[in-house]
């Protein structure tokens, strides 16, 4: 429908009739009469338009109230998630254990700081990322496909982990599916506990506990082989003073006397081996003690010249109160036992360093390695893998860092090489 003057002031043809009429008048009065009967409904429609445009404003006003009220809580629901999330996203950053999410098509949503150092991935190489574009299917110790596929979690699990150019970790890792709601993906939920420091700390009570065991075994073993012993050997030396006019059944009781002592003197090394040591702690600096350790090895006929030993130590001079002498034979017996690890051409690494109130000092060789199945066993007494060897050796090292308050720890990957680390209390 066109705009016309009548559509838009509907009193408009009565304004033209009346100006018209207005213009034929004769007098003033009939003019001003004609006038006030023409603007009469433009003075009505007026004060509908200005009761429109009250009605208007007001309406607008509230409008305007109402979304200012809508932002102010919009703004502060989105400061009240933002406090949410930030104190969740702490927590998740201060927790202690790894938490991992993956949901149901494998992209991994969730990663923590903890994650991170334990798993050695940045988050921004990790996050929304596919899971097996990152880690293996059975990295920790389950199938993640099969996992997800049958909506299951496993029970509480271990996994050895090893990244590239990281020592390997033991891992405890407890698992949960979680099911599908209105604002979440289903998924798995990893929480990952590094458990190689417990572990070892399980290993050297084991170790302590078996030690003893042996020591207290031997220890009454030895004496009751003794006490025979002694009267084998008396006898038979009274047997070789009335034997002399017999040679040859003289000689076969000699044999007699001299196997006694052969075992009488096992019994005894036994009795030693098995007696707790009593060290005579002094004031040590251990970096000249391993730099003589380093000059007597070097002449010793298991050293090749193929092999290189390098010590690193911290600027400030290193001291702990223990028994040097028997602190450089154990150390002895680690460096000699790193030597003849190493075949051909190979290096020897030594460093020492200091942790709050523990001296630390490692021996890393690029020998052959230990097998898996002998690492829990290379500190007992009498076990060796070498022909030559009496398996007493790293028997008496353990002893002796032992008696000192100390621990021992040993890390090997066959035809990779091995780490001892000894832990020394550092006393004021």
């Amino acid at each position: 429908m066109p705009q016309t003057e009548e559509n838009i002031f509907p009193g408009f043809s009565k304004l033209k009739e009346a100006l018209h009429l207005a213009k034929s008048s004769r007098s003033v009065k009939e003019v001003l009469d004609a006038i006030a009967v023409a603007f009469r409904p433009f003075s009505e429609e007026t004060l509908l338009v200005k009761q429109a445009y009250i009605r208007l404003l007001k309406r607008y006003n509230d409008v305007n109230r109402e979304l200012e009220e809508s932002r102010n809580s919009l703004h502060e629901k989105v400061k009240q998630l933002e406090r949410v999330t930030a104190y969740l996203d702490s927590i998740l950053c201060n927790i202690s254990e790894g938490i991992v999410f993956i949901n149901k098509n494998g992209l991994i949503t969730t990663y923590n700081l903890s994650a991170e150092k334990l798993l050695h991935h940045r988050a921004e190489d990790v996050l929304f990322k596919r899971y097996w574009d990152v880690f293996t299917d059975t990295t920790f110790g389950f199938s993640m496909k099969e996992a997800l596929e049958g909506h299951t979690s496993s029970p509480l699990g271990y996994a050895s982990y090893a990244s590239e150019g990281k020592e390997e970790q033991e891992l405890e890792i407890s698992t949960s599916f979680v099911k599908a709601s209105n604002k979440l993906q289903p998924g798995i939920i990893l929480l990952i506990r590094d458990i190689t420091e417990r572990r070892n700390l399980q290993r050297q009570e084991s170790l302590r506990t078996r030690l003893q065991e042996l020591g207290e075994l031997a220890a009454g073993v030895a004496h009751e082989i003794r006490n025979p012993l002694g009267g084998i050997e008396g006898f038979a030396s009274l047997l070789c003073k009335d034997l002399k006019e017999m040679p040859q059944q003289a000689r076969m009781a000699t044999h007699i006397v001299e196997g006694s002592k052969t075992i009488s003197r096992l019994v005894e090394n036994v009795l030693s081996y098995a007696r707790p040591l009593s060290p005579e702690l002094k004031n040590v600096e251990i970096s000249p003690l391993v730099k003589e350790l380093m000059e007597a090895v070097e002449v010793s006929p298991h050293f090749s010249k193929n092999i290189t030993i390098s010590f690193n130590a911290q600027a400030e001079p290193l001291h702990a109160w223990l028994d040097r002498q028997m602190v450089y034979a154990a150390l002895h017996n680690l460096l000699l036992n790193s030597c003849q690890s190493i075949k051909q051409v190979g290096t020897i690494q030594i460093e020492l360093t200091k942790q709050e109130n523990t001296l630390c000092l490692s021996i890393t060789d690029s020998g052959e390695g230990i097998a898996p199945k002998h690492i829990e066993k290379i500190f007992l007494p009498f076990f060796t893998t070498k022909p030559q060897g009496t398996g007493l050796g790293l028997y008496e090292t353990y002893k002796v860092i032992q008696s000192h308050g100390g621990t021992i720890d040993v890390r090997s990957r066959q035809s990779q090489g091995t780490t001892f680390t000894i832990s020394l209390p550092i006393r004021g």
